[in-house]
């Protein structure tokens, strides 16, 4: 209800009137503008981040460490992340039915289950 009411009274003026939309519709257009200036990478709880592809390593060609915050994060956002064409075989796989063994396989396992006799 607010909303429209200044919507409707900045629409009366000839600025907003050519946009065709009121300032309090256009938020999240002015932000994105705003955000645009800003080069800093940060981590998921908002540190910024010096250079975003280096980690930690011990040594020149060592191992990296786990002490690196920058590396885990991006770690667990990775590991974290959907692939749409692998979540329709990600529950309720399996086999069903007989197994029926018609031959010896004593050669191919050792499972008592599957041993002859």
């Amino acid at each position: 209800m607010f909303l429209q009411a200044s919507c409707r009274r900045f629409l009366s003026t000839s600025a907003y009137a050519m946009a065709g939309r009121c300032p309090a519709a256009n938020q999240l257009l002015n932000y994105r503008e705003e955000q645009k200036e800003s080069t800093t990478t940060s981590t998921s709880w908002g540190a910024p981040v010096d250079i975003a592809t280096a980690s930690q390593t011990v040594g020149p060609r060592g191992p990296l460490l786990l002490q690196d915050a920058n590396f885990i994060d991006n770690l667990a956002h990775f590991d974290r992340e959907r692939i749409p064409e692998r979540v329709v075989h990600a529950k309720g796989a399996g086999a069903f039915g007989e197994l029926v063994i018609t031959e010896d396989i004593s050669k191919y396992t050792k499972a008592l289950a599957l041993q002859k006799g």
